[in-house]
Parts: structure tokens; C-alpha cells; sequence
């Protein structure tokens, strides 16, 4: 994204998740800079990159809340014990990323506490990005039985 649209975009749209706390400004500069494109809606930042996973952040009273989800199928009701040993299983394989289901959807989420600081959010994101590339490696397979 280029400078520019993307100092426009955060004037016109920052209201929402700077909420008189937060500037989302430096968080997309890094996060472009890294290769995600960030797209500023209301009240999130929208984070997609090749490869990785897609998310979404939400500004909290003390921080950050980086959130993705994914469809389940029914077959979680029929062997929900197997579901949650895996998703135990995954969350157990974890740096920052904890993993749930709710309303039939498999969430995934890490917190990120204020202040803002880009050495420790870049820490931060590597771990992120990491707990995902592990999950892919180590539970990918299984995951996908109870996939939509």
C-alpha cells in the first residue's frame, strides 16, 4: 500500500479502532512493511497475506485482540471428544494463539497488551505466525475432518 492512500485511509477511517487509545497508523506501516495488506474498517483492521493466516485486529480496553475464524462442519456434535483432544492438542502447541469453538465456528486468538511497542509487536507477530505455520504442520490434516 502506498504511504500516501495509506496516511488517507487512517485519517478518514481511524475513529473506530483507535477508540482515543490506539493508533492504528504505526500497526499497518509494520504490518505493511512485513507484506500484510491491512485494510482500516470501522472498528478492525482486516490483515491478509499470502500464505499466512487471515485476521482480523480489534482494539480492547488494554490492548490488541488478533482474531480469525473458519467454518465447522456438524461432524464437531457427532465426535466432539476427538474435536476438542485435537484443539487441546493444538492450543498445548501454542505461543500466544489460543484456539476455540463457538457458534460453530473454530476461532483463533492472541492478545497483545498496550502499549503499542514495534520491536515487541514484531516479537509479537513472529509468534503468531509461527503458532499458525505449526498448527498447519502438525494438525492441518485433522483439522480438516471437521472443516465446512
Amino acid at each position: 500500500m502506498k504511504p500516501a492512500v495509506l496516511i488517507l485511509c487512517c485519517l478518514m477511517l481511524s475513529t473506530g479502532i483507535s477508540a482515543d487509545k490506539i493508533d492504528p497508523e504505526p500497526i499497518i506501516v509494520q504490518l505493511s512493511e512485513a507484506g500484510y495488506v491491512c485494510r482500516l474498517d470501522e472498528a478492525r483492521i482486516s490483515v491478509q497475506k499470502k500464505g499466512n493466516l487471515n485476521f482480523e485486529i480489534y482494539a480492547e480496553d488494554k490492548g490488541l485482540i488478533l482474531r480469525a475464524h473458519f467454518p465447522l462442519s456438524e461432524k464437531i456434535k457427532t465426535e466432539e471428544a476427538k474435536f476438542y483432544k485435537l484443539i487441546n492438542k493444538i492450543n498445548s502447541e501454542c505461543k500466544c494463539a489460543k484456539y476455540y469453538s463457538k457458534n460453530g465456528k473454530l476461532f483463533v486468538e492472541a492478545f497483545y497488551p498496550l502499549p503499542y511497542v514495534k520491536k515487541t509487536f514484531f516479537f509479537f507477530m513472529s509468534a503468531w505466525e509461527e503458532d499458525f505455520a505449526v498448527m498447519m504442520k502438525n494438525n492441518s490434516s485433522a483439522l480438516a475432518e471437521f472443516a465446512k
